[in-house]
């Protein structure tokens, strides 16, 4: 617990630092980091989807998949520190949020249903995280297999 007090601490101090430096770089053909991911859910589909993003920060994944204004796109996120949350929801929108739905939270204890996301994505925070085989047991309950 001793890293997740720093990290909570510092994301407390610093909201939105991830994005901030992750806008900095960018792969050979000029797309973040935040953009791959982005990219791997498809624009097309005919059914429902839920997106949920493990540690969100300050939600700017969130935010590039919500800007879609796809029909059937629900999207979830959730991080452990508040003031990240708050950068989020200032990011998103607070009156326009009606398919985002933030979460406080550990990751390690998912406030979700099992079988109910479609796609969960991490951005740079898999290797912060205590109990790691608790965070991946959690992402496979919840996951859609």
């Amino acid at each position: 617990m001793i890293m997740e007090d720093y990290l909570k601490q510092f994301h407390t101090r610093f909201p939105g630092c991830t994005s901030d430096v992750q806008f900095t770089t960018y792969t050979d053909t000029g797309k973040t980091s935040y953009e791959l991911l982005s990219d791997l859910v498809p624009t097309d589909f005919t059914k429902s989807v839920q997106v949920l993003d493990i540690a969100c920060g300050d939600g700017y994944l969130l935010q590039r998949l919500h800007l879609r204004r796809q029909p059937g796109l629900k999207l979830f996120g959730i991080d452990m520190t508040p003031a990240e949350l708050n950068k989020a929801k200032d990011r998103i929108g607070s009156g326009d949020i009606q398919n985002v739905d933030l979460q406080i939270g550990r990751v390690q204890q998912l406030p979700y249903s099992d079988n109910t996301m479609d796609y969960v994505f991490c951005h740079m925070a898999f290797m912060l995280m205590n109990a790691i085989e608790d965070v991946l047991a959690e992402v496979r309950r919840v996951l859609k297999l």
